[in-house]
């Protein structure tokens, strides 16, 4: 089958036997791929002699991206895991150009653990409160585009995360989840939520409709107006999320399925 491997901080020997996502992470490691379609994303400095000719690499430095714009809070497990999803991202050139902007928001992201899924917050609910639709939603709307101008930064933003949590029905892993979310966090720091819903198409009660809110942080095409997210005269207006902060960003990158509607 098709893995995701993670090598993380200090020495270690990877072996793929199948397609793979190799992320080789901090320290020398020694890679080995055995079919084609792999591919790894590491360091010169890494043993490769041993990889597939067809072995797609990716020569990335790993950064130190997260420290100042991430703060978590949890357990000691908790904790360690989100560092550990963080050290990913760092040698991920999705993840690390994310935390890049994640650390040049106004105000740290916080991120707790999440008991009943995942959440973005725009201002913080407070600590033991049941994530709903109201809660989540608290003063978001401070944070919307409105007439082509970006709406307020988010002050005390909080990111709810299920450690645990696998799309049921598909292979986005928890770690692609995260991304989501810290998607949302970068618009609620930039102040680029999308207002509206996007019309799919017919429904047996009338038009099936997605959040344009949701729909940005996937990475798909929604109503809403061009906006420049990316503060780049070089690159056209778009009407969701660019590289790097998208869900279908992260997936187009693990070799994994891109999401075609937020509902998949």
């Amino acid at each position: 089958g098709y893995n995701i491997l993670h090598g993380g901080k200090g020495d270690d020997v990877i072996f793929g036997g199948d397609k793979n996502a190799i992320y080789t992470g901090e320290g020398r490691d020694s890679v080995q791929t055995y079919s084609g379609g792999s591919r790894v994303f590491g360091q010169h400095t890494d043993d490769l002699s041993q990889l597939h000719p067809s072995t797609l690499f990716y020569n990335v430095t790993p950064s130190n991206g997260g420290h100042n714009g991430i703060k978590i809070q949890g357990s000691a497990d908790f904790t360690q895991r989100v560092e550990d999803d963080l050290n990913f991202y760092r040698g991920s050139p999705t993840g690390q150009k994310s935390l890049e902007i994640i650390d040049s928001l106004k105000a740290p992201v916080a991120v707790r653990e999440g008991l009943y899924g995942n959440y973005y917050h725009y201002s913080d609910p407070g600590l033991g409160v049941r994530n709903n639709e109201e809660n989540r939603r608290k003063g978001l709307a401070d944070g919307y585009i409105r007439d082509g101008i970006a709406g307020a930064p988010a002050q005390t933003p909080v990111v709810t995360y299920n450690r645990s949590f696998i799309t049921p029905g598909h292979q986005r892993p928890p770690v692609v989840v995260l991304h989501h979310e810290l998607a949302h966090a970068i618009n609620g720091g930039t102040g680029t939520f999308l207002a509206g819903d996007t019309i799919l198409g017919p429904g047996r009660n009338g038009p099936v409709t997605e959040s344009n809110v949701e729909r940005q942080a996937v990475g798909l095409p929604t109503s809403s107006d061009p906006f420049d997210f990316d503060n780049n005269p070089l690159t056209p207006p778009t009407t969701a999320n660019p590289w790097p902060y998208t869900e279908n960003s992260l997936l187009y990158e693990l070799g994994l399925p891109p999401r075609r509607k937020y509902s998949d």
